[in-house]
């Protein structure tokens, strides 16, 4: 029961994810639909960089809410705050419906942008809140089964349904939500921050699903534990310049950097365009929805196999297996750049992109939001985990914005030769600093981390 109520509990959140999942990979079936000459807008077809403004422009208003929704999220709670942050992501499907030029969408996206922050922000600290150690792992890649499967509605609904339609469609979900979320409690560590003590009881036994005297213990350590933090956390600077916190803030910007810039995240904002680039000779469109489903796939493989073979090996995996084929993909791209006969050979740029599409979202895309909250120590976690946020928007804000004008100057294939580099040196970096963080309990892994004698080596050399 206990397992059901957390399982219940996260996957009504995770429609916070679906849609905003859905507003992200929007943008892939309908920039190429902007910007030719039966554009639905009034003002007429948009601009290669107008495009890459509707793409990124998200990002910014991210970074700039992140740290207000922690703070909100620690004052009135976790589950308001995410409640809450529906309805920017209905704002831009409402702008959607009466926009008439690129500005107006830009506005709407900047919307959604918040919606995006508190999912990434809040949603693994309320699953880390609730969740039992040997399910965490599952529970919090329900995060990206959840985003890969409103990112494969967005490709469906963009190639079967008109401009004009989706956001009307898309707007039934936040109801549903709603509901969802009235139904279930506050999580135990918000409301004892709250100093509501006797609701917070009630709430990690319902996520427990009966009180037993293990739930008891469990109470009391969780009470005990934050109000102990609460005192030493008093001079939180001195907290966050020691040699533990700098370590932990170093692994986490690499690990932001390596997802954003290896290409992970700008596949899904440009997987039409990327398609139309790569020497293909499907319909873009069509081509994006069976990548969505791949996508989709490999979430669900990474849910199943998380707590099992654990999130390094996943990692390690994730990273090898795209650098090897954004390598190949760059081979066909060059190829066909430069007037080699690739008739033969025609299907290989769509294979490529399902399998890059398949191995980021085996481990690059969803792991790190697990690995980021295990590595950080109980008292900077929140912290740590809105500023790892927000340094992952602003990456991603440079990554989308960059790339759709570096194709207009420079090859496909040098795109994906990057990529491919970023993704060697991110297995490479996996595999010397960050440990094995499956089946260990928040407490354990930071102790890890500062025990382990080669741990200690590898975040010196970092």
């Amino acid at each position: 029961n206990g397992f059901f109520n957390q399982y219940f509990a996260v996957g009504s959140v995770s429609i916070l994810c679906f849609v905003h999942g859905t507003a992200v990979s929007w943008t892939s079936p309908f920039t190429l639909l902007l910007m030719s000459e039966n554009s639905p807008l009034p003002s007429g077809p948009i601009t290669m960089e107008e495009a890459s403004w509707i793409a990124s422009i998200s990002s910014i208003s991210s970074v700039l809410s992140i740290y207000p929704l922690g703070y909100l999220g620690n004052k009135f709670g976790k589950k308001l705050t995410m409640l809450l942050s529906i309805i920017p992501n209905t704002s831009f499907w409402i702008i959607l419906i009466f926009g008439t030029n690129p500005y107006h969408i830009m506005i709407g996206r900047l919307f959604s942008g918040i919606t995006g922050a508190t999912m990434l922000a809040l949603f693994p600290l309320f699953v880390a809140d609730i969740a039992s150690n040997n399910i965490r792992g599952a529970l919090m890649s329900i995060l990206m089964v959840s985003g890969s499967l409103g990112s494969l509605m967005g490709y469906v609904t963009g190639y079967l349904l008109s401009y004009e339609t989706i956001p009307l469609v898309m707007i039934s979900f936040p109801i549903l939500f709603t509901i969802l979320m009235l139904i279930l409690p506050e999580t135990p560590q918000s409301l004892i921050l709250q100093q509501k003590y006797e609701k917070a009881k009630k709430s990690l036994t319902f996520y427990r699903g009966k009180y037993t005297e293990a739930v008891g213990l469990e109470y009391e350590n969780i009470k005990n534990s934050i109000e102990n933090q609460s005192q030493s956390n008093r001079c939180d600077v001195k907290q966050l310049l020691s040699k533990e916190s700098i370590c932990s803030f170093i692994l986490i910007t690499c690990i932001a950097a390596l997802v954003t810039f290896g290409g992970s995240t700008t596949y899904q904002s440009y997987t039409a365009l990327f398609f139309n680039r790569s020497g293909s000779q499907f319909e873009p469109n069509l081509s994006s929805i069976y990548a969505g489903a791949t996508a989709f796939l490999s979430t669900i493989i990474s849910f199943f196999t998380a707590d099992k073979i654990g999130r390094k090996f996943l990692l390690l995996v994730s990273f090898i297996g795209a650098a090897i084929f954004l390598t190949i993909l760059g081979i066909f791209s060059y190829c066909f750049e430069n007037n080699f006969d690739t008739s033969s050979i025609f299907w290989l740029p769509d294979v490529c992109i399902y399998l890059i599409t398949f191995t980021f979202f085996f481990g690059v895309v969803p792991i790190p939001w697990v690995v980021v909250v295990e590595i950080l120590p109980q008292n900077i976690r929140t912290f740590g985990q809105i500023y790892y946020s927000s340094t992952f928007y602003l990456l991603l804000f440079i990554s989308n914005k960059c790339v759709p004008i570096l194709l207009e100057r420079i090859y496909f294939y040098n795109i994906m030769w990057l990529f491919a580099a970023i993704n060697v040196i991110g297995m490479i970096f996996i595999y010397f600093c960050i440990p094995e963080t499956s089946g260990k309990s928040l407490i354990e892994t930071p102790e890890q981390m500062l025990d382990d004698k080669i741990d200690k080596q590898n975040c010196n050399k970092v």
